[in-house]
């Protein structure tokens, strides 16, 4: 087989006698030197690697075409023009490098929430000399950070990128379904993108924190994985094996909620000194600042879990979180017990005799009036 082609040269070959060959040249300029040696290097399926062939004479046809005979089929070949010395041994690494460079495409993941609806949100895997491009017309259709792109990496065409969420929040396509992993696959033409929607995975989880807060984890997948895997998709425990290209910081504000007290901590007044007492109680409750109840629960026999329990349930309101402490507090007492003395002692004790003082004066009051 006799083939003259421009240097430097990748080809593909399909059949024995070379019929096709996808070639890319550059002419020789004009005024360079003649005083070169030309190299031919093949790629071996057999041997899966790249071998110098040198038995192959290579020659200089006319500026920038060169001619060879082939007496064996190759995968693909390349010819390297070296105008210095080279120690043979470092050419298959240089090609080997060359190549993995032409195949690769640097790329960057890109998670994105809607401005105004934060629970939306769009990943997208973006080539980075296109980054900035596609960035803006995100924001354009709504869409910014954070968290920022990705740290670009490389990917090479058809291979994939799965999306898995950690910690408190989950994506899916319907704002339901937990547990799964999402799939971008890598074209240089065309933009992969998934429009998914994120949720908490537990509505009381990051307490201290406005935000609920979690990770999206990308690994990046071979298409030698990928061809192995057609039939049984990959399972979480898949990914233990590998550390992700990449990890993306979400945050999702939480919403302000309406919580009904559970019928059970209500106060059901069953005569008219219970309704006093309750009276009492939300008055008192009005008057604690925060500051005031925190001292007044060391001196109650509440347990903390029940003090963090009504926080919870009341998070944005210190008069009702009070309310629910002393309601809780007298529920709990026995039937003979002097309310009136034990929470007058305790209010004395956190420094606020004056309300206790106020308050035996309103117990007294509201009793009178009882009575008449």
């Amino acid at each position: 087989m006799h083939h003259a082609y421009s240097s430097p040269i990748f080809a593909d070959i399909d059949s024995e006698d070379g019929a096709r060959l996808a070639m890319s040249a550059s002419p020789r300029k004009q005024g360079e030197h003649l005083n070169e040696s030309l190299k031919l290097l093949g790629y071996r399926s057999k041997e899966e690697e790249w071998t110098l062939l040198d038995e192959v004479t290579v020659r200089n046809v006319r500026s920038g075409l060169v001619s060879f005979e082939l007496n064996e089929p190759l995968e693909r070949f390349i010819v390297i023009r070296q105008s210095s010395a080279m120690d043979k041994a470092h050419l298959a690494p240089l090609v080997r490098h060359l190549e993995e460079n032409t195949h690769n495409t640097m790329a960057n993941v890109v998670l994105y929430q809607n401005k105004e609806d934060p629970y939306r949100i769009v990943v997208l895997l973006v080539p980075s000399k296109e980054l900035n491009l596609e960035l803006q017309s995100l924001r354009e259709e709504g869409y910014s950070g954070p968290p920022e792109p990705s740290p670009q990496f490389r990917l090479k065409e058809g291979e994939q990128v799965h999306l898995r969420f950690s910690g408190n929040i989950f994506a899916s396509d319907d704002g339901m379904t937990t547990g799964k992993t999402h799939t971008l696959t890598f074209h240089a033409q065309r933009k992969p993108r998934l429009a998914l929607q994120i949720k908490e995975v537990d509505e009381y989880g990051n307490y201290s924190s406005p935000h609920f807060k979690g990770t999206a984890l990308c690994y990046k997948v071979s298409k030698e994985v990928i061809a192995k895997n057609l039939a049984q998709p990959l399972l979480p425990q898949d990914y233990r094996q590998q550390d992700p290209v990449c990890r993306l910081p979400l945050t999702l504000p939480k919403k302000d909620k309406i919580i009904n007290r559970p019928q059970s901590t209500k106060r059901i007044s069953k005569d008219s000194s219970e309704a006093l007492w309750d009276s009492l109680l939300r008055w008192l409750s009005g008057e604690l600042s925060e500051d005031d109840a925190s001292s007044l629960a060391l001196f109650l026999p509440l347990h903390r879990s029940t003090l963090q329990f009504i926080k919870l349930k009341c998070p944005d309101n210190c008069a009702e979180q009070i309310y629910e402490v002393l309601c809780f507090w007298n529920r709990n007492l026995r039937r003979s017990a002097d309310k009136l003395q034990l929470l007058t002692r305790y209010l004395c004790k956190s420094g606020r005799s004056d309300l206790a003082e106020d308050l035996r004066f309103r117990t007294v009051k509201g009793r009178r009036r009882l009575s008449s």
